[in-house]
Formats: C-alpha cells, structure tokens, sequence
C-alpha cells in the first residue's frame, strides 16, 4: 500500500513538473528569438557603418526577416542576404508601427511602416502562445535593447 501512495505522489509531482518545464521552454524560446533579433539589428547596424553601405531589416511577419544591403549608393535597390530562422512555433513577433528599418551608414535608424511612412522609436513584441511577452525596443539613433 505504502508503494501505491509513493507512486501516486511521484506521478502528481512529474505532472506537475512537467507542465512547469514547458512553460519554461516556451519562455525560453521567447527571449531567445527576442535576443537574437536584437543582436541581428545591431550587426547590421554596425555593418552599415563599416562598409559605408546602407543595410535594411525588413519584417516579414509573423515570425521571419530579411537583411538586406542597398547594391549602389542611394539607389534605392535592394538585394537580400538571407532570410533569418524562423521562430519556434510558439513564438511570433507583433508589430503595429515599423516594418522596415534601414540602417544609415553613420549608424541611424529610419523606421518605415507598411505605406513608407517614417516612425521613431518602435517597440516589437514576441508573444507566446500562453500570452506572456518579450519586448525589443529600437531608436532612431539605431540602438536596439531587448527585454
């Protein structure tokens, strides 16, 4: 009898453990994808004012982006460096305001939304599928912070 109440403990507390552990994962899996957006928007910062090339992020949303560099000076054309890994499937990143972020080759920011429009300052968020948040925030001077 003593063995079926230990086992039944041992199963409650496994359950138990178990959910706890995913919803860390999820968590995990969050700031991850949240750091590593970040840590990407201040490469191509820093690549921008290296090369003396304006560099572009464009998001592709939910959970995708593209780096790109601009071919000539001021040419407005654009060509990609590669599509970055999507997110985990419990991870997409919202944004309301910026859609494209184009790094100047003193290192500034211009943020464009979906119409072209210029905005400042922009928060993006990565929501989990359980609602808790991961926030990037990114400012006209270029720097980018993950929260």
């Amino acid at each position: 009898m003593e063995i079926l109440v230990v086992l039944v403990v041992v199963g409650i507390l496994a359950a138990i453990g178990i959910d706890a552990l995913n919803k860390w994962r999820q968590n995990s899996d969050a700031r991850q994808y949240v750091q590593n957006f970040a840590n990407d928007m201040n490469r191509t910062r820093t690549t921008a004012m290296v090369t003396g090339t304006r560099y572009r992020i464009s998001l592709t949303l939910p959970t995708e982006y593209t780096i790109e560099k601009e071919v000539s000076v001021n040419s407005n054309t654009w060509v990609s460096t590669g599509i970055q890994p999507a997110a985990s499937t419990s991870t997409q990143l919202a944004n309301t305001g910026a859609k494209t972020f184009i790094f100047d080759t003193r290192g500034f920011m211009t943020a464009l939304d979906a119409a072209g429009a210029a905005t400042f300052d922009t928060t993006l968020t990565a929501t989990l599928k359980n609602g808790s948040t991961r926030s990037v925030v990114v400012t006209a001077l270029g720097t980018t912070k993950a929260f």
